[in-house]
């Protein structure tokens, strides 16, 4: 799935990501089911990909369990943990979840705007990485992945800025 230099090569165990349903976590989890992985994957709104791909995994290899959770929210966060055995670690934590990219120039911008990027980029990372972390550091290897976006290379960001903002926090 993801090589890392330096290491020691192996199949991974197990991994979680948040933003499952969408295209580019489709295709990781593509990629994790065809190396064997065994996957958490989040999801908030799309009932009828996380069906798909819940299909699309049965007989393996590796196993597909997917959660159906608002990762901006505290409660929802503490239900999916709750849900996770706690003798279970990740070997990787990749964030993908993002929500629609809101267009608007600063000045015409207000700060509900910029809220919504930033919860929904990078408050699921502030609560739901800490306590799988902790897993990762008690075994002693891990790896948490933030994902960006081709709108923080793109030179002119009038577009995108809000969204740009909130990719660059994370």
């Amino acid at each position: 799935f993801w090589e890392w230099p330096g290491e020691p090569s192996g199949s991974p165990q197990w991994g979680h990501g948040s933003g499952a349903s969408g295209a580019v976590g489709s295709a990781l989890l593509g990629l994790a089911r065809t190396s064997g992985w065994n996957a958490i994957g989040v999801y908030r709104t799309n009932v009828e990909r996380a069906a798909e791909l819940t299909r699309e995994w049965e007989g393996g290899p590796g196993s597909l369990h997917l959660h159906r959770a608002d990762l901006t929210e505290p409660s929802e966060v503490n239900a999916l943990l709750e849900a996770i055995p706690a003798d279970e670690c990740p070997d990787a934590i990749v964030h993908l979840a993002a929500p629609r990219i809101v267009a608007g120039a600063l000045h015409r911008t207000s700060w509900d705007g910029y809220q919504q990027q930033i919860d929904g980029i990078l408050k699921p990372v502030v609560l739901l990485t800490p306590p799988l972390l902790a897993r990762m550091l008690r075994r002693g290897h891990g790896r948490v992945i933030g994902v960006l976006s081709a709108a923080v290379f793109v030179k002119d960001t009038a577009a995108t800025e809000i969204y740009t903002t909130a990719k660059y926090a994370l």
